[in-house]
């Protein structure tokens, strides 16, 4: 007779000697002994476990099989969502381990890289944002490239500073969601990301100026992205230039990340040339060609500059 016979004739032995026990409990430990991973299970372990031992085990072979059938039905009640039981050893004891499922598993993988990429001001669509589906199209040979020698060399010294890209091109060709691929591409190699919408930046720390909120955290923004390892700022050159803006808030910051050496792309529908003329007039028609020149040597030092080529993709085709 088999080992498992012999075990479920010590159940039934067992449940005779105890006559006052519950049919029901008693059917039920018996379907735990039909499961194929308990048989395997105490197959495994015979030369560990004596009859008695099984015997106090079996609360906890009803548990495995109880929760094992929950995580294939999806239900609700499980006693660990998320997780799938495990038989394991416990001091000559059977007990019940809870490992995470794949799901689960997957789950915390997109979690962990969303909390890796922080969006200021930009669309939560942001977040779906990937590569793969930028690689096959033609028009995109040029910026992806140049994206791809970027990866392999921060692959090999992390450590040490890299050139971002500036990536520019007409409106709506999807410069801003090649940033979110970026950042959720650096996210995958656990690295934190930062990408902010400048102009509506801008007009956040703007209003912030004029709020009586005292819980606002402005100030600890601006900071973040100052120090963040990388930063993706889309959308530069849209913004209403001022005197303020250009010189208070983004010297600043690209004046910090020159000099700490730190990570950074742009976005923008200017080029270099095009974007040194926006900054040089300010919204009153100041004209300050030194102070543009200035940060356009911050722009050249944190970035190379990439044309990006595609249609609009934003106007709806007929």
């Amino acid at each position: 007779m088999s080992e498992m016979n012999n075990v479920s004739e010590s159940a039934k032995s067992y449940f005779a000697s105890h006559p006052d026990w519950n049919e029901r409990y008693k059917a039920l430990i018996n379907e735990a002994f039909e499961d194929e991973e308990v048989q395997q299970f105490l197959k495994e372990n015979k030369d560990n476990l004596t009859k008695e031992e099984v015997k106090n085990s079996y609360s906890k072979l009803f548990e495995f099989v109880k929760e094992k059938r929950k995580v294939a039905e999806g239900a609700e009640n499980q006693l660990a969502k998320g997780f799938r039981p495990r038989l394991v050893l416990n001091h000559h004891y059977i007990d019940v381990q809870y490992v995470p499922t794949e799901e689960y598993r997957r789950y915390e993988e997109e979690q962990r890289i969303k909390n890796c990429v922080e969006l200021m001001d930009m669309p939560v669509s942001i977040r779906s944002a990937d590569l793969d589906g930028l690689l096959a199209l033609p028009e995109r040979k040029n910026v992806m490239l140049e994206l791809s020698d970027f990866l392999t060399d921060f692959a090999k010294e992390r450590q040490k500073f890299h050139q971002g890209l500036y990536i520019y091109g007409n409106f709506g060709i999807g410069k801003s969601y090649l940033l979110g691929a970026i950042a959720n591409e650096f996210a995958r190699r656990k690295v934190r990301t930062i990408m902010v919408h400048l102009p509506s930046f801008i007009e956040e720390v703007k209003g912030s100026f004029h709020s009586k909120d005292k819980t606002d955290n402005t100030s600890e923004k601006i900071e973040r992205i100052k120090e963040v390892e990388i930063l993706m700022i889309d959308d530069i050159g849209a913004e209403d230039l001022t005197e303020w803006s250009r010189d208070s808030l983004l010297a600043v910051i690209l004046q910090y990340r020159m000099q700490e050496e730190k990570i950074t792309f742009f976005s923008s529908n200017l080029n270099f040339e095009d974007l040194r003329e926006h900054l040089t007039i300010t919204k009153n028609n100041t004209e300050n060609p030194m102070k543009a020149r200035r940060i356009m040597e911050r722009v050249k030092f944190l970035s190379r500059e990439v044309r990006m080529d595609g249609n609009n993709l934003r106007v709806k085709e007929d």
